[in-house]
């Protein structure tokens, strides 16, 4: 129940102290003189005064813009805070100095005072020599309320023996930069860059003893922000020289999703990841590779059943339309030059078709003779840069039967492991044998099914069955009711590689890509996984899933 007049406070004071059996000299902050509280008593009113207080914490968002007071609402509309805005000018002496709260709502001294019927600390109304105050701007930082509420006589008699200081720091929208308000200067510096670029305004309140020390947990934060289109700008990071070597896939340099797993990311002006939203709408393109003369691969002999065949450096366009990203720029050439599209912290070339990254402001625009770009597309160059084969072989694990299927009259040659054919070793036609290994021979190009410890027979001579319930990365089929949901984090291939996977567009079935291969120790990110018969796949790209056997999600 609230009193009716601060002697009701008066009156449960004595009582406290009545009921102390110790008591301790305080110093008045406001007369210097000492006066006698209950000593466990105030420290706990101390406390949950504090923490009501701090408990207080908010944050009011503004609409609209500076000159738009359209907005209804005094304390939703950004027009309104920017007009007042400077009034933190009026306060800048609370930053470092400790200030008791006053006791009438008319005190000129400081900005907030102690309403003892209320049980509140409240925004005055006093004027500071004949200026306006700052009551209308506090207002916002308690959104569009005029108090804390105390809650009881104890805790106001806690308030009226402590003091507070008050401080506003501005942070931008996406938290790369900041400084404090305190001056007139830092005020009008701030309210532009809200009104340009969004951000806040942070006030701190922190309650002080009647020593002058803060109170640990009485620091109440509070936030006035405004947001912007955060549509307008987007930061790109993306690999601009890939390694690979001799025999590693060159395929998936090809695939859209490579520059996710080349740590490719996209952001938006308030620091949102939209890589995969780009990547769902079909904004990232990746072109195929081509030589330094500008042949592609069959032209130039580099591929050899998709995979690298000799050492070299290639080349490709990594193309993002933005516009189909979701950002909404009417001037592109503008945005670059004011910041708000970034390639790696660098402004792209709006002029130059040949630069290592240029964006596109005009629809149409063809750059390095490979397609009709769009405005609003960044076209990034890239490179990748084939070294020899850290090993001789790939090897996939598979689990079947493999069938010799020469001629009749016609015996299947056994070869080593190098692909060196064993002089007295054959298998007759239509003998079956157990496999658990394919191995490709990068000397030779040759693909080889393992019948014995060290004796392989040549792919092109025998037939693979897979056996039924295994988890070979050979041609295979998962029929059965496939389960998607939501997944993420990046894949860590194990040290054989594997096969990608597509799934039926009915959901019924999961089906190896006999081409789609996924080299060893490479990573990939993911963002769906899918059973089937208890089996665990995880998207790498549109609709190619890899066994989640074949290494680890992290």
């Amino acid at each position: 129940m609230k009193k009716s007049s601060l002697m009701g406070a008066s009156v449960v004071a004595a009582a406290l102290l009545a009921a102390a059996p110790i008591a301790a000299p305080v110093a008045n902050i406001a007369t210097g003189t000492q006066t006698v509280q209950a000593a466990g008593i105030m420290d706990n009113s101390y406390n949950e005064t504090a923490q009501k207080v701090s408990s207080m914490s908010t944050t009011t968002t503004l609409y609209g813009e500076k000159n738009n007071k359209a907005i209804s609402g005094t304390y939703g509309n950004f027009a309104n805070f920017y007009n007042n805005v400077p009034h933190i000018a009026e306060l800048g002496s609370l930053r470092n100095g400790v200030s008791k709260f006053a006791s009438s709502e008319k005190d000129s001294a400081n900005p907030l005072y102690i309403d003892a019927k209320d049980h509140a600390i409240k925004i005055g109304d006093g004027v500071t020599n004949g200026t306006y105050p700052a009551k209308t701007l506090l207002q916002y930082f308690f959104s569009g309320k005029n108090q804390i509420d105390l809650g009881s006589d104890a805790n106001v008699i806690a308030a009226q023996t402590m003091g507070y200081k008050m401080s506003f720091d501005f942070s931008n929208a996406i938290g790369t930069y900041g400084y404090p308000v305190a001056s007139l200067d830092d005020a009008y510096r701030a309210r532009e860059d809200m009104a340009l670029n969004g951000g806040t305004i942070t006030m701190s309140l922190q309650l002080t003893d009647s020593r002058g020390n803060n109170i640990d947990n009485g620091l109440m934060k509070t936030v006035v922000a405004h947001n912007v289109n955060n549509q307008r700008a987007a930061y790109v990071n993306y690999d601009s020289s890939l390694q690979a070597h001799v025999g590693d896939s060159a395929l998936i340099y090809g695939l859209a999703n490579s520059f996710m797993n080349a740590n490719g990311s996209i952001k938006n002006y308030n620091g949102d990841d939209i890589t995969m939203a780009a990547y769902n709408a079909g904004a990232i393109e990746v072109t195929s590779l081509r030589d330094e003369n500008g042949h592609g691969a069959d032209a130039a002999g580099f591929e050899a059943n998709g995979n690298f065949a000799k050492t070299g450096t290639y080349y490709q366009q990594v193309k993002v339309d933005l516009a189909k990203a979701g950002l909404k720029i009417s001037d592109w050439k503008s945005a670059a030059e004011n910041g708000l599209i970034t390639v790696n912290g660098q402004t792209p070339s709006t002029t130059n078709a040949d630069a290592n990254v240029y964006l596109v402001t005009k629809d149409g625009t063809k750059v390095d003779g490979i397609g009709v770009v769009n405005a609003g597309t960044l076209v990034m160059k890239r490179t990748v840069n084939v070294s020899k084969a850290n090993l001789s072989a790939k090897e996939d694990k598979v689990d079947g039967i493999v069938t010799v299927n020469t001629p009749s009259s016609v015996m299947a040659q056994l070869y080593t492991k190098d692909g060196s054919p064993i002089s007295d070793r054959a298998l007759p036609s239509g003998s079956n044998w157990k496999t658990d290994l394919k191995r490709t021979v990068y000397a030779n190009g040759e693909v080889y099914y393992r019948v014995s410890t060290n004796e392989y027979v040549k792919a092109s001579q025998v037939s693979f069955s897979e056996k039924a319930g295994s988890t070979s990365t050979s041609s295979a089929t998962e029929s059965g009711n496939v389960v998607v949901t939501p997944a993420s984090g990046v894949f860590t291939m194990d040290t054989l590689g594997s096969l990608l996977w597509t799934k039926a567009n009915d959901n019924q079935s999961m089906s190896v890509i006999a081409d789609r291969y996924l080299p060893a120790n490479s990573k990939w990110r993911v963002d769906q996984k899918a059973v089937v018969n208890g089996k665990t796949f995880y998207r790498v790209s549109t609709n190619e899933w890899v066994n989640a056997t074949h290494g680890s999600l992290n």
